[in-house]
């Protein structure tokens, strides 16, 4: 089953499904973009679907990654921690951004658990244009 997971501001590490007594455990490590969004209150199907058609998209090479690191890496800015650097790219800080991934559910049949690591400050977490949980909390 093909499944669309959008956080916002936020890292997923990997789906665990539930089979009987064992679990099998599916990394989501590849695959992950990133895009810049005006600042919201929440995300909504309406504008799902024109974030998702959007050509704006970053590509992320391997998470668990930062938008300042995603950034560096595609060329888009300097190291922030130079002297006198950091002001050039508050814009990175004054914005809100979504992480997205797709990826196809090894099992269909049976319950799955997302398990979250390295979620940090404010995150909406949404699978299939569905939100299904938020953290508001450092470093949860």
């Amino acid at each position: 089953m093909k499944r669309n997971i959008f956080l916002f501001i936020g890292l997923i590490a990997s789906i665990i499904c539930y089979a009987g007594q064992s679990f099998e455990q599916q990394e989501l490590s590849l695959g992950w973009r990133i895009k810049k969004i005006a600042p919201t209150q929440e995300l909504n199907s309406s504008n799902f679907s024109e974030i998702e058609k959007s050509t704006d998209w970053i590509p992320v090479k391997m998470m668990p990654a930062m938008i300042h690191e995603v950034l560096m890496t595609n060329g888009l800015m300097e190291p922030f921690y130079e002297p006198g650097i950091a002001r050039k790219y508050l814009w990175v800080s004054e914005s809100d951004w979504v992480y997205e991934n797709t990826f196809e559910s090894k099992n269909t049949k049976e319950i799955s658990f997302l398990h979250f690591k390295g979620l940090d400050c404010v995150v909406d977490i949404y699978l299939n244009n569905k939100m299904i949980a938020s953290n508001y909390n450092m470093h949860y």
